[in-house]
């Protein structure tokens, strides 16, 4: 019995550094906005790529050491083919519903915030299961 309770909470407790790397990956994508300045509404293809990029290496690092650390020793180039595939499909899966949602007429602010939510429990289980899956000690 105590096992399950056990597991519960560390799901719980990884869960909850999920969110906390995920937030970290976004407040470092508005940091360089705000750093940015007036500018920002004008950013180059560059400065977008390197916002983005820097921020999902944020976001993999936090995930492998922190996030997912104790699911044993796994190869880190595998994982990284899996978390870009995993981010590519985010993206385009975010462009698509974006689209749908405001062809309905819902506001963009409320369509981002429908996504953010499902893409946070989806990314959690493709996280947790497929790009950094628990593996025999």
């Amino acid at each position: 019995m105590k096992t399950k309770k056990k597991n519960k909470h560390q799901n719980l407790w990884e869960f909850i550094r999920y969110n906390l790397a995920g937030g970290i990956q976004f407040g470092w994508q508005y940091l360089f906005f705000f750093i940015l300045g007036p500018g920002a509404a004008n950013l180059t293809l560059s400065d977008t790529a390197f916002t983005i990029g820097s921020s999902y290496v944020i976001y993999f690092i936090l995930d492998k050491q922190w996030v997912f650390a104790d699911n044993g020793k796994r190869k880190t180039s595998g994982e990284l083919l899996r978390f870009g595939a995993l981010m590519l499909t985010n993206l385009l899966m975010n462009i698509f519903v974006l689209n749908w949602l405001n062809g309905l007429g819902i506001l963009p602010y409320l369509s981002q915030l429908i996504i953010s939510l499902f893409l946070t429990g989806w990314n959690y289980v493709w996280m947790k299961f497929w790009v950094f899956p628990k593996v025999a000690r």
